[in-house]
């Protein structure tokens, strides 16, 4: 019967909660207080870092206040999670990956590449490509709007999605190209802007 472990070099806050048979590896830091997460935490207005059953977090990885990460997702190698974020239950965080803060991951995504604040993913939908922001008169503290990815969505490796676009359900975005605009479903687009190509193309989940 397994028991939840967590490596004797990690370091876990107190408000910290672990699920039943978790895995925790070496030189993780979790409940990690940000700089904005202080002044919250002084208005008792964030929850515990919480962690589901059967979630194994690989080593050197990070997770902020005010996360909750679902059942049996696993956390590859120096992954990094911001604040009061919440990823669903059977996802994947790969070696490497960068998700900030108040993000919302659904069930069954893998996730590799950067993903900014704000953002929304739909299940079954894998990421390798950025999420990004316009960056377009940025107001220090103020979010600016970010891209959402329908489900069963695909985004290539060192594919970029820029702006407040959806990127709409069964699209697949071929590795380098750069979406500035909505998708179609079930579509492929690729270059640079990305532009749909017109060949049969099926969902990819």
């Amino acid at each position: 019967m397994m028991t939840t472990q967590v490596h004797e070099s990690s370091v876990i806050a107190d408000n910290v909660v672990l699920g039943k048979n978790v895995s925790i590896g070496p030189n993780c830091t979790l409940g990690f207080l940000g700089y904005q997460i202080k002044e919250k935490i002084e208005k008792n207005e964030v929850k515990p870092l919480e962690i589901g059953d059967g979630t194994i977090i690989h080593g050197n990885t990070v997770i902020c206040q005010g996360t909750r990460i679902g059942k049996e997702c696993r956390l590859d190698y120096h992954s990094y999670i911001g604040e009061c974020t919440i990823i669903g239950n059977k996802c994947v965080i790969e070696y490497g990956a960068r998700i900030y803060d108040r993000v919302l991951i659904h069930d069954k995504c893998l996730i590799s590449g950067f993903v900014s604040n704000d953002c929304i993913i739909e299940e079954n939908t894998i990421v390798h490509g950025d999420l990004i922001h316009k960056f377009k008169n940025v107001v220090p503290g103020k979010s600016e709007p970010s891209p959402i990815v329908k489900p069963n969505a695909f985004i290539g490796r060192k594919a970029i999605i820029i702006g407040p676009i959806v990127i709409e359900k069964g699209t697949y975005v071929g590795a380098g190209a750069v979406v500035t605009k909505s998708t179609e479903p079930n579509k492929l687009y690729l270059g640079v802007p990305a532009r749909a190509v017109d060949i049969a193309h099926k969902p990819f989940i």
